[in-house]
């Protein structure tokens, strides 16, 4: 079981996501801007992350939540020496570009990238492939 961190601000999406994950074993901290996720990261230890890159702040879409909090855990991992596989996730047909955000995400630290619509077994699959054997955090219950 793998302690996930989650930025997604489309609620539905998120709770698909956290029903798909938390069925496959995983303990999922769902938030929905970088404020809050930046917040919970450094209060927290998580052995993944899945970051939306494009979310709303009010009624616009903006393009630095996701890449912010993919820059501020890099910068911490690479400080710690520590591993931690990062998904960048996007998909909003609202704002120009996607293509070369989510490679400017990969630029940042992200392992790798997923357009939505994306079944949540390609996110499992990829979690089975990047979470190094053994790195999940213990449950402290």
């Amino acid at each position: 079981m793998a302690k996930i961190l989650v930025l997604e601000d489309e609620k539905d999406f998120g709770n698909l996501l956290t029903k798909s994950l938390e069925q496959a074993g995983h303990s999922v901290t769902l938030t929905e801007d970088a404020t809050e996720a930046l917040a919970t990261f450094q209060n927290n230890s998580f052995d993944f992350v899945v970051a939306d890159l494009i979310v709303k702040k009010g009624d616009e879409f903006v393009a630095d939540g996701g890449l912010l909090l993919i820059s501020r855990i890099r910068q911490h991992t690479r400080a710690s020496n520590s591993v931690l596989p990062i998904v960048a996730i996007s998909g909003s047909t609202k704002y120009p570009g996607l293509g070369s955000v989510l490679k400017t995400a990969e630029s940042l630290g992200a392992n790798v990238s997923l357009e939505k619509p994306f079944h949540p077994n390609e996110l499992l699959d990829l979690i089975d492939d990047l979470l190094p054997a053994g790195a999940t955090q213990e449950d402290e219950t």
